[in-house]
């Protein structure tokens, strides 16, 4: 008998990266208030398949250095007491693509994070999804002095939409945020010559007299 030539296929290998987001580049945050964006990040499916992301996990991040941010500042940033006191000022961590919250809100207390699971979160081939963490961070955070925060995530499930495999994707960080007070306002009189007139004195017997100018 003669040979046969079968069909030729291609075999790629299943792959989901995950990236910090550079277009999100926060300068200084006030602290106190509602949610805030404090992280970022890129989920990439490979050319082979589409991925579809079951479970998360999100650690939050407290630095006193002025060193660049990595993943190391989850667990080492801080000394264990002193991120217990800290972390207790940041609430309501959510997991959002654009306006919409991919999973109920969680407090973190611990460097273990908080685990998300995700519902028909499927990134098509070749493409990505941004997922991005929001937080509402305390005027008592206060971390070593520098009101430096982090976030990172961590895959710990993604099945692949041909393939069924499981995959993961180890931790990976995100922006390194600060987080300032809130600006004060100071209100003061002015003299007709426009210079600041601290000894106005009013009279019962005025009418008509700025009191603001």
């Amino acid at each position: 008998t003669s040979a046969v030539s079968g069909n030729s296929l291609s075999v790629e290998s299943t792959v989901l990266t995950v990236t910090a987001n550079t277009s999100f580049n926060p300068q200084t945050l006030v602290k106190g208030g509602s949610l805030q964006k404090i992280g970022s990040f890129n989920l990439q499916a490979g050319a082979a398949e589409s991925q579809t992301v079951t479970s998360v996990t999100t650690k939050l991040c407290l630095d006193d250095a002025a060193t660049a941010f990595a993943v190391a500042d989850c667990s080492t940033g801080l000394a264990a007491a002193d991120y217990t006191t800290q972390v207790a000022f940041v609430s309501n961590v959510e997991l959002r693509e654009g306006t919409t919250r991919l999973a109920p809100a969680a407090n973190i207390t611990t460097t273990a994070g908080a685990t998300y699971s995700l519902q028909g979160f499927t990134i098509p081939a070749n493409q990505t999804r941004v997922v991005d963490v929001y937080a509402v961070v305390s005027t008592s955070f206060n971390p070593g002095g520098t009101d430096r925060l982090g976030s990172t995530v961590t895959i710990n499930s993604s099945v692949g939409g041909q393939s069924q495999s499981s995959n993961a994707v180890a931790e990976r960080a995100g922006q390194s945020v600060t987080f300032s007070d809130a600006g004060t306002l100071a209100v003061s009189t002015l003299g007709t010559d426009g210079t600041i007139n601290t000894n106005k004195v009013l009279h019962a017997s005025e009418s008509d007299v700025p009191l603001f100018k």
